[in-house]
């Protein structure tokens, strides 16, 4: 029974990612009681990658959450930043895909890859730092039947 409870507290997330989560879905006024706490309790200067990743995502409701922060400008240049970063993925990616395509290999994009696509990513600030993409394996011809 411990070591399940054990492995269950290693799956929740810190208190730090869980306050910005918080901050980013809940409504409103829990919003901005998570990010109160977050920036009493935790320091901008010390945010691990995962903590950035969430950042960013916040950067489109900062408005709401705290339009005088100090923190707003340093958190939209995240969300450039992350944004760009994307960008040059999905530019260093699509000559692969044209390959892909001009061989006659089927292939899709999958996960945040395929957001972008539809024109989905944008808007959500998702960092997406690898493109995962789904090739059909070859199938034999089919038989024919007598």
């Amino acid at each position: 029974m411990i070591r399940q409870v054990h492995l269950l507290r290693r799956g929740w997330p810190d208190k730090s990612i869980d306050l910005l989560i918080r901050a980013l879905i809940l409504q409103i006024d829990d919003a901005r009681l998570a990010w109160r706490q977050w920036t009493h309790d935790f320091d901008f200067n010390r945010v691990s990658w995962y903590e950035t990743r969430i950042l960013s995502a916040i950067s489109t409701r900062m408005e709401e959450l705290e339009p005088r922060s100090p923190l707003r400008p340093r958190i939209d240049g995240l969300a450039r930043a992350h944004w760009t970063r994307t960008q040059l993925t999905l530019g260093e990616t699509n000559g692969a895909i044209d390959l892909l395509a001009r061989a006659g290999i089927a292939c899709m994009l999958i996960k945040g890859a395929a957001y972008y696509a539809e024109g989905l990513g944008a808007a959500t600030r998702r960092v997406l730092s690898d493109i995962d993409i789904l090739v059909r394996p070859n199938t034999p011809p089919e038989r024919s039947r007598r």
